[in-house]
Protein backbone atom coordinates (compact mmCIF):
# COMPACT_ATOMS: atom_id res chain seq x y z
CA UNK A 1 0.00 0.00 0.00
CA UNK A 2 1.33 3.45 -0.96
CA UNK A 3 2.31 5.89 1.76
CA UNK A 4 1.00 9.45 1.38
CA UNK A 5 2.61 12.18 3.51
CA UNK A 6 0.74 15.35 2.63
CA UNK A 7 2.19 17.78 5.19
CA UNK A 8 5.90 18.58 5.49
CA UNK A 9 8.23 21.56 5.74
CA UNK A 10 11.62 22.55 4.34
CA UNK A 11 14.09 25.25 5.29
CA UNK A 12 12.25 27.65 3.01
CA UNK A 13 9.83 28.15 5.89
CA UNK A 14 10.40 26.71 9.38
CA UNK A 15 11.83 23.30 8.56
CA UNK A 16 15.50 22.31 8.79
CA UNK A 17 16.15 20.36 5.58
CA UNK A 18 16.43 21.73 2.08
CA UNK A 19 13.71 20.61 -0.35
CA UNK A 20 16.22 18.20 -1.92
CA UNK A 21 17.19 16.68 1.44
CA UNK A 22 13.54 16.51 2.50
CA UNK A 23 12.58 14.51 -0.58
CA UNK A 24 15.54 12.17 -0.12
CA UNK A 25 14.61 11.57 3.51
CA UNK A 26 10.98 10.94 2.57
CA UNK A 27 12.12 8.31 0.08
CA UNK A 28 14.33 6.66 2.70
CA UNK A 29 11.37 6.53 5.11
CA UNK A 30 9.17 4.72 2.62
CA UNK A 31 7.02 7.66 1.50
CA UNK A 32 5.61 7.23 -2.01
CA UNK A 33 3.68 10.52 -2.33
CA UNK A 34 4.98 13.67 -0.65
CA UNK A 35 3.53 17.17 -0.38
CA UNK A 36 5.93 19.99 0.52
CA UNK A 37 3.72 22.42 2.44
CA UNK A 38 5.89 25.31 3.58
CA UNK A 39 4.24 28.20 5.41
CA UNK A 40 2.84 30.81 3.00
CA UNK A 41 5.28 29.96 0.21
CA UNK A 42 5.76 27.37 -2.50
CA UNK A 43 9.16 28.71 -3.56
CA UNK A 44 10.75 25.32 -2.88
CA UNK A 45 8.62 23.41 -5.39
CA UNK A 46 11.00 23.63 -8.36
CA UNK A 47 13.87 22.17 -6.33
CA UNK A 48 11.61 19.55 -4.79
CA UNK A 49 10.27 18.47 -8.19
CA UNK A 50 13.79 17.95 -9.51
CA UNK A 51 14.71 15.89 -6.44
CA UNK A 52 11.48 13.89 -6.66
CA UNK A 53 12.22 12.94 -10.26
CA UNK A 54 15.69 11.72 -9.26
CA UNK A 55 14.38 9.82 -6.21
CA UNK A 56 11.40 8.40 -8.14
CA UNK A 57 8.88 9.69 -5.62
CA UNK A 58 5.60 11.40 -6.53
CA UNK A 59 5.47 15.06 -5.45
CA UNK A 60 2.20 16.88 -4.79
CA UNK A 61 2.35 20.68 -4.91
CA UNK A 62 1.56 22.14 -1.52
CA UNK A 63 1.52 25.13 0.80
CA UNK A 64 0.28 25.84 4.34
CA UNK A 65 -1.61 29.14 4.41
CA UNK A 66 -1.94 31.04 7.67
CA UNK A 67 -5.51 32.22 8.16
CA UNK A 68 -7.96 33.39 10.79
CA UNK A 69 -11.51 32.41 11.72
CA UNK A 70 -13.41 34.11 14.54
CA UNK A 71 -10.12 35.52 15.90
CA UNK A 72 -8.61 32.01 15.94
CA UNK A 73 -5.37 31.48 14.01
CA UNK A 74 -5.70 28.40 11.82
CA UNK A 75 -3.82 26.81 8.93
CA UNK A 76 -5.22 25.76 5.57
CA UNK A 77 -3.11 23.35 3.51
CA UNK A 78 -3.38 23.80 -0.24
CA UNK A 79 -2.68 20.70 -2.34
CA UNK A 80 -2.31 19.95 -6.05
CA UNK A 81 -2.52 23.53 -7.33
CA UNK A 82 -0.67 25.14 -10.23
CA UNK A 83 2.75 26.09 -8.86
CA UNK A 84 3.21 28.73 -11.58
CA UNK A 85 0.07 30.62 -10.54
CA UNK A 86 1.34 34.19 -10.15
CA UNK A 87 -1.85 35.49 -8.55
CA UNK A 88 -1.58 32.93 -5.76
CA UNK A 89 2.12 33.70 -5.36
CA UNK A 90 1.28 37.39 -5.03
CA UNK A 91 -1.26 36.73 -2.29
CA UNK A 92 1.28 34.62 -0.41
CA UNK A 93 3.94 37.33 -0.67
CA UNK A 94 1.67 39.61 1.36
CA UNK A 95 1.45 36.85 3.95
CA UNK A 96 5.24 36.62 4.06
CA UNK A 97 5.47 40.39 4.54
CA UNK A 98 3.15 40.01 7.53
CA UNK A 99 5.46 37.30 8.91
CA UNK A 100 8.43 39.70 8.83
CA UNK A 101 6.42 42.30 10.72
CA UNK A 102 5.38 39.69 13.27
CA UNK A 103 9.01 38.62 13.74
CA UNK A 104 10.02 42.18 14.61
CA UNK A 105 7.22 42.39 17.18
CA UNK A 106 8.15 39.02 18.72
CA UNK A 107 11.75 40.17 19.07
CA UNK A 108 10.60 43.37 20.76
CA UNK A 109 8.49 41.41 23.25
CA UNK A 110 11.44 39.13 24.04
CA UNK A 111 13.68 42.15 24.52
CA UNK A 112 11.16 43.55 26.99
CA UNK A 113 11.53 40.25 28.86
CA UNK A 114 15.29 40.68 29.09
CA UNK A 115 16.21 38.67 25.97
CA UNK A 116 17.74 41.17 23.49
CA UNK A 117 19.03 40.81 19.94
CA UNK A 118 16.82 37.96 18.83
CA UNK A 119 15.65 39.58 15.58
CA UNK A 120 19.19 39.96 14.24
CA UNK A 121 20.00 36.41 15.27
CA UNK A 122 16.80 35.15 13.68
CA UNK A 123 17.70 36.89 10.41
CA UNK A 124 21.05 35.11 10.34
CA UNK A 125 19.46 31.74 11.04
CA UNK A 126 16.72 32.26 8.41
CA UNK A 127 19.33 32.98 5.70
CA UNK A 128 17.00 35.22 3.74
CA UNK A 129 13.88 33.14 4.26
CA UNK A 130 10.82 34.10 6.28
CA UNK A 131 11.30 34.07 10.05
CA UNK A 132 8.84 31.80 11.86
CA UNK A 133 8.28 31.20 15.56
CA UNK A 134 10.34 27.95 15.52
CA UNK A 135 13.43 30.04 14.77
CA UNK A 136 12.82 32.12 17.88
CA UNK A 137 12.21 28.90 19.79
CA UNK A 138 15.60 27.58 18.65
CA UNK A 139 17.28 30.83 19.69
CA UNK A 140 15.83 30.45 23.18
CA UNK A 141 17.15 26.88 23.30
CA UNK A 142 20.59 27.93 22.05
CA UNK A 143 20.81 30.62 24.72
CA UNK A 144 19.82 28.24 27.46
CA UNK A 145 16.62 30.12 28.27
CA UNK A 146 14.60 26.92 27.79
CA UNK A 147 15.53 23.26 27.43
CA UNK A 148 13.81 22.60 24.10
CA UNK A 149 11.52 24.11 21.44
CA UNK A 150 8.40 22.76 23.09
CA UNK A 151 9.20 24.62 26.29
CA UNK A 152 9.92 27.79 24.28
CA UNK A 153 6.42 27.70 22.86
CA UNK A 154 4.87 26.78 26.19
CA UNK A 155 6.59 29.63 28.08
CA UNK A 156 6.94 32.36 25.46
CA UNK A 157 5.55 31.81 21.96
CA UNK A 158 2.14 30.15 22.02
CA UNK A 159 -1.20 31.95 22.28
CA UNK A 160 -1.50 33.86 25.54
CA UNK A 161 2.23 33.81 26.32
CA UNK A 162 4.50 36.88 26.65
CA UNK A 163 6.03 36.84 23.14
CA UNK A 164 2.98 35.74 21.19
CA UNK A 165 1.90 38.16 18.46
CA UNK A 166 -1.47 37.90 16.73
CA UNK A 167 -1.07 38.59 13.02
CA UNK A 168 -3.63 39.97 10.60
CA UNK A 169 -3.79 36.87 8.44
CA UNK A 170 -6.18 36.31 5.54
CA UNK A 171 -9.67 35.04 6.41
CA UNK A 172 -10.37 31.31 6.16
CA UNK A 173 -12.88 31.94 3.38
CA UNK A 174 -10.42 33.94 1.31
CA UNK A 175 -7.59 31.44 1.82
CA UNK A 176 -9.81 28.70 0.42
CA UNK A 177 -10.68 30.92 -2.54
CA UNK A 178 -6.97 31.50 -3.26
CA UNK A 179 -6.28 27.77 -3.29
CA UNK A 180 -9.27 26.95 -5.48
CA UNK A 181 -8.49 29.74 -7.94
CA UNK A 182 -5.03 28.19 -8.37
CA UNK A 183 -6.66 24.82 -9.10
CA UNK A 184 -5.93 23.24 -5.72
CA UNK A 185 -7.71 21.46 -2.88
CA UNK A 186 -8.14 23.09 0.54
CA UNK A 187 -7.46 21.06 3.70
CA UNK A 188 -8.07 22.20 7.28
CA UNK A 189 -4.70 21.43 8.90
CA UNK A 190 -4.37 19.59 12.23
CA UNK A 191 -7.85 20.47 13.59
CA UNK A 192 -7.17 18.55 16.80
CA UNK A 193 -4.43 21.00 17.82
CA UNK A 194 -6.46 24.18 18.02
CA UNK A 195 -7.13 25.35 21.61
CA UNK A 196 -10.91 25.30 21.29
CA UNK A 197 -13.82 23.30 22.66
CA UNK A 198 -15.42 20.42 20.77
CA UNK A 199 -18.44 22.63 20.13
CA UNK A 200 -16.30 25.35 18.58
CA UNK A 201 -14.37 22.74 16.59
CA UNK A 202 -17.64 21.57 15.05
CA UNK A 203 -18.50 25.18 14.22
CA UNK A 204 -15.09 25.66 12.62
CA UNK A 205 -15.53 22.57 10.46
CA UNK A 206 -19.07 23.59 9.50
CA UNK A 207 -17.78 27.01 8.42
CA UNK A 208 -14.87 25.42 6.55
CA UNK A 209 -17.32 23.22 4.65
CA UNK A 210 -19.64 26.16 3.89
CA UNK A 211 -16.73 28.10 2.36
CA UNK A 212 -15.98 25.22 -0.01
CA UNK A 213 -13.24 23.42 1.93
CA UNK A 214 -12.37 19.99 0.58
CA UNK A 215 -10.87 17.91 3.40
CA UNK A 216 -9.87 17.63 7.05
CA UNK A 217 -6.39 16.58 8.08
CA UNK A 218 -7.56 13.65 10.17
CA UNK A 219 -4.31 11.85 10.89
CA UNK A 220 -1.10 13.64 11.78
CA UNK A 221 1.74 12.96 14.18
CA UNK A 222 0.36 15.31 16.85
CA UNK A 223 -3.20 13.96 16.89
CA UNK A 224 -4.13 11.54 19.65
CA UNK A 225 -6.05 8.36 18.71
CA UNK A 226 -9.22 9.89 20.17
CA UNK A 227 -8.69 13.03 18.04
CA UNK A 228 -8.36 10.89 14.93
CA UNK A 229 -11.57 9.00 15.67
CA UNK A 230 -13.50 12.21 16.32
CA UNK A 231 -12.14 13.93 13.21
CA UNK A 232 -12.84 10.89 11.04
CA UNK A 233 -16.48 11.01 12.09
CA UNK A 234 -16.69 14.78 11.59
CA UNK A 235 -15.14 14.39 8.16
CA UNK A 236 -17.78 11.86 7.18
CA UNK A 237 -20.65 13.79 8.77
CA UNK A 238 -19.68 16.91 6.83
CA UNK A 239 -19.05 15.01 3.57
CA UNK A 240 -15.41 16.05 3.49
CA UNK A 241 -12.43 14.07 2.27
CA UNK A 242 -9.73 13.10 4.76
CA UNK A 243 -6.04 13.91 4.58
CA UNK A 244 -2.95 12.85 6.52
CA UNK A 245 0.64 13.92 7.03
CA UNK A 246 3.55 14.01 9.45
CA UNK A 247 3.92 17.82 9.69
CA UNK A 248 7.65 17.05 9.60
CA UNK A 249 10.03 19.91 10.42
CA UNK A 250 13.39 18.51 11.53
CA UNK A 251 15.18 15.16 11.82
CA UNK A 252 15.73 15.48 15.58
CA UNK A 253 12.00 15.56 16.31
CA UNK A 254 10.91 12.39 18.11
CA UNK A 255 7.22 12.84 17.31
CA UNK A 256 6.99 13.96 13.67
CA UNK A 257 8.99 11.76 11.29
CA UNK A 258 8.20 11.59 7.61
CA UNK A 259 5.65 8.89 6.85
CA UNK A 260 5.06 8.11 10.54
CA UNK A 261 1.46 8.67 11.65
CA UNK A 262 -1.59 6.47 12.21
CA UNK A 263 -3.49 5.27 9.14
CA UNK A 264 -6.78 6.91 8.25
CA UNK A 265 -9.77 5.12 9.78
CA UNK A 266 -11.68 2.94 7.33
CA UNK A 267 -14.70 5.24 7.32
CA UNK A 268 -12.62 8.01 5.74
CA UNK A 269 -12.54 8.87 2.05
CA UNK A 270 -8.86 9.68 1.36
CA UNK A 271 -8.23 12.96 -0.42
CA UNK A 272 -5.98 11.28 -2.97
CA UNK A 273 -9.04 9.47 -4.32
CA UNK A 274 -10.62 12.80 -5.37
CA UNK A 275 -8.09 13.28 -8.15
CA UNK A 276 -6.66 9.76 -8.39
CA UNK A 277 -3.15 10.76 -7.37
CA UNK A 278 -2.39 7.08 -6.77
CA UNK A 279 -2.82 6.45 -10.50
CA UNK A 280 -0.50 9.18 -11.69
CA UNK A 281 2.64 8.35 -13.62
CA UNK A 282 4.89 11.35 -14.11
Amino acid sequence: MSVFDLHSHSNLSDGELSPTALVARAKSKGVDYLALTDHDTFSGMAEAKKAAAEEKIQLITGVEVSAVWNKLEIHIVGLDFQSDDQCFAGHLQKQCDARWQRAEKIALKLEQRGIPGTFEEAQEMAEGQVIGRPIFAQILVNRGVVKDRAQAFKKYLKVGKPAYVMTDWVSMEESIEWIHQAGGLAVLAHPGRYPISKTKLRSLITAFKSFGGDALEVSTATHKPTDIDILARLSCDNELYSSQGSDFHLPESHWAELGKFPPLPKICEPIWMKRNWHQRVE
